[in-house]
């Protein structure tokens, strides 16, 4: 073969990579919404707690096999209790994958658990507790957090939001939670 050949045969074979990762991606993600609702809707079981949340789902390449990685809020024993009644349950979560993606091989789930959002606010506690410490060494009194606002940010200050085209509880639809589906063209923020 000569150079210009190979050079798009290459291209091609790069090509038809990107589209089957492409693929891959899009067929997680529809796993990844038709399991979270199926726990939702499906699952009543008790060991299964109700702050469960699906992470990421990673697909093999031949679609045979689906990796679901899971975050639970709970004590330890609590999430993997959790993982263990989510993987009890993987037969009835793969039939409702079945019934709402159209694959040709439903793929065979197998659940995880994914600690890293623990790991995350493990590490912002521990920033933290460092800039708490450094900030008392320096003799600097922080703001108190306003409540539910552990990071402390907006130092107090109250903040609304407000439509571009009318008042707060506009009924245009354009505020927060209306028919816009949480669009937030035509919304400002102020300083009160």
């Amino acid at each position: 073969m000569s150079g210009p050949e190979l050079d798009e045969r290459r291209c091609h074979e790069i090509g038809s990579l990107s589209n089957v990762s492409r693929r891959m991606e899009r067929v997680a993600s529809l796993i990844r919404t038709v399991l979270a609702e199926a726990i939702r809707e499906r699952l009543s079981d008790p060991r299964i707690e109700p702050l469960t949340s699906i992470t990421r789902v990673e697909v093999s390449a031949d679609l045979a096999a689906a990796r679901v990685f899971v975050s639970v809020m709970a004590p330890e024993a609590r999430q993997k209790l959790s993982v263990d009644a989510l993987q009890h349950a993987a037969g009835r979560l793969r039939s409702a994958v079945a019934e709402q993606v159209t694959l040709r091989l439903t793929p065979r789930l197998t659940f995880q658990l994914d600690d890293s959002v623990q790991r995350s606010l493990r590490t912002v506690d521990q920033l933290d507790r460092i800039r708490a410490e450094l900030d008392a060494r320096a003799g600097i009194a922080g703001p108190e957090a306003p409540a539910g606002d552990a990071a402390g940010v907006g130092g107090g200050e109250e903040r609304t939001v407000e439509a571009a085209d009318g008042g707060p509880g506009d009924e245009g639809g354009g505020g927060l939670g209306g028919a816009s589906g949480g669009d937030t063209d035509g919304l400002e923020a102020t300083d009160r």
